[in-house]
């Protein structure tokens, strides 16, 4: 089932070079940014909560 999976988005992929490029250089992005927003609220909660 999972090499199925693999199989059909990999070929996907391939078909849709320019289509795949964006959409994991967007996803990249936004987990990036995810994980800093995440970062800077969890550095800024205990100076707000002491304060």
């Amino acid at each position: 089932m999972l090499k199925s999976i693999l199989t059909t988005t990999l070929r996907n992929m391939l078909r849709n070079r320019t289509f795949s490029l964006i959409n994991l250089i967007g996803l990249s992005v936004s987990m990036s940014l995810g994980m800093l927003i995440i970062m800077i609220v969890t550095l800024e909660m205990p100076i707000q909560s002491a304060g």
